[in-house]
């Protein structure tokens, strides 16, 4: 649960509808999702849906810049560390479920890698 929370806690924070302070000074004042105009605490906790649909799916895909991502999407992560550690948030790309890849193109690399193996071409 913890996981899945701080990857709609993370989706939430960048969201272009979102209204509040800057991002990393949530703790004082979370803000409101402008479309639903609720306060973020209540979508993040899962009581409302994401009207944008960025929330995980029941897969943990979360679809995002028009790509199709297993969790929070890894550019997504990238900054939430950046800021984190300056701010005493999130330290670790890892802290937030899923591997944060491209669907498509992960579900094609594990084919490819199954191939390889069947082909006795060595594992990758």
């Amino acid at each position: 649960m913890l996981r899945e929370y701080s990857a709609r806690r993370l989706m939430c924070m960048i969201c272009p509808n979102r209204k509040g302070p800057a991002w990393g000074t949530e703790k004082k004042r979370p803000g409101k999702c402008g479309v639903l105009n609720v306060p973020i605490s209540i979508t993040i906790a899962g009581v409302k849906a994401c009207p944008k649909g960025r929330h995980p799916d029941a897969e943990g895909i979360i679809p995002w810049m028009g790509v199709r991502w297993f969790g929070v999407p890894m550019p997504v992560r990238v900054l939430a560390v950046a800021i984190g550690k300056a701010r005493g948030g999130i330290s670790s790309v890892r802290e937030v479920a899923g591997c944060g890849c491209v669907v498509v193109l992960k579900t094609r690399w594990e084919r490819v890698k199954a191939w390889w193996g069947e082909k006795g071409l060595g594992g990758v």
